[in-house]
């Protein structure tokens, strides 16, 4: 358990991931700490980027990072971290969920 006056950011990359990152996000909005979400979105083909921007409504600490050009997980992850304001950092793959107990 992290203490209540830490935050946490939580680093988002998702490429393709339209039907995952609604439970990824979903799992994240339920978190009962102060937390950040960055949300990376790397030139998807379906809707990813739809969904992300959707749940800004229910995630206050929110900010979506749309990579044009090349980008892998590596770079998506490093730009995501580069927008990070807490105290400790999590990387996920936009189809994980979290279990918001965890945190």
């Amino acid at each position: 358990m992290i203490k209540n006056n830490t935050i946490v950011s939580f680093v988002v990359i998702a490429r393709n991931e339209e039907f995952g990152i609604e439970k990824c996000l979903s799992s994240l909005a339920m978190i009962d700490q102060p937390c950040q979400v960055i949300c990376v979105y790397s030139g998807s083909k379906d809707q990813t980027v739809s969904v992300m921007k959707r749940y800004k409504e229910f995630i206050s600490d929110m900010v979506v990072i749309i990579i044009s050009g090349y980008s892998n997980a590596a770079i998506a992850r490093i730009i995501g971290m580069r927008y990070t304001t807490g105290d400790g950092i999590f990387f996920l793959d936009g189809d994980v969920e979290i279990d918001p107990l965890v945190i």
